[in-house]
C-alpha cells in the first residue's frame, strides 16, 4: 500500500502544491456494492422521522455501517485518511452512520492535530439539526460543517434565544 498508493500519491501532491496553485489537494474515495449503489437502504421512509440515534436498529436507519468492501480496502481507506488533511461527508451520511472519520488503521500517531478533520455538506442544517434534536452523541470531532448563508443565519438567530 505504501509503495504503491500512499507514496505516488505524496509526490503528486507535493509537486502540485506549488506556490502559485493554491488550490486544495482532494482524493475521491468510496466503495460500492455489484449492482452500483453506495449505500444500503433499509428502510428509508423512517429514517428521517424516527432516527434516535440508535445504530444498531437496522429499521431506524439506512445504511448502518454496512461494509461495502473488505478489510483490506478498508486499510487503503485509513491509509489515505492518514495523507489528507480533511474527510468529507454528507450531513445524512453524518446522521444516518455516525462514522468517526479518522485514521485508525494506518500508522497512526497518537497526535490529534495528524487526523483528517472531517468536513461535512448539509446545505440546509437539516441532518445537524436532527441529530443535536435527538441527543445523538457524534463519533466525529471538531467538525467543519459547510452550508448555505440561510441557514447559517438561522442556526445563529436560534442558539442566542
Amino acid at each position: 500500500i505504501q509503495n504503491l498508493i500512499i507514496d505516488p500519491i505524496e509526490m503528486w501532491k507535493q509537486q502540485s502544491l506549488s506556490e502559485l496553485e493554491k488550490r486544495p489537494f482532494v482524493t475521491l474515495s468510496f466503495a460500492q456494492s455489484l449492482d452500483a449503489k453506495i449505500a444500503l437502504y433499509l428502510n428509508s421512509d423512517n429514517h428521517d422521522k424516527n432516527f434516535n440515534g440508535n445504530h444498531n436498529n437496522p429499521l431506524q436507519c439506512t445504511s448502518a455501517n454496512y461494509p461495502l468492501s473488505g478489510p483490506e480496502s478498508m486499510l487503503v481507506t485509513h491509509a489515505l485518511r492518514s495523507i489528507h488533511d480533511g474527510i468529507l461527508v454528507g450531513g445524512r451520511t453524518l446522521a444516518t452512520d455516525n462514522p468517526r472519520l479518522t485514521n485508525r488503521l494506518w500508522q497512526v500517531s497518537k497526535d490529534a492535530s495528524q487526523q483528517p478533520r472531517p468536513i461535512v455538506l448539509d446545505t440546509h442544517l437539516r441532518h445537524i439539526c436532527q441529530c443535536w434534536e435527538n441527543g445523538a452523541v457524534l463519533k466525529a470531532k471538531n467538525l467543519i460543517v459547510c452550508c448555505s448563508h440561510e441557514a447559517a443565519e438561522l442556526w445563529y438567530a436560534s442558539s442566542r434565544d
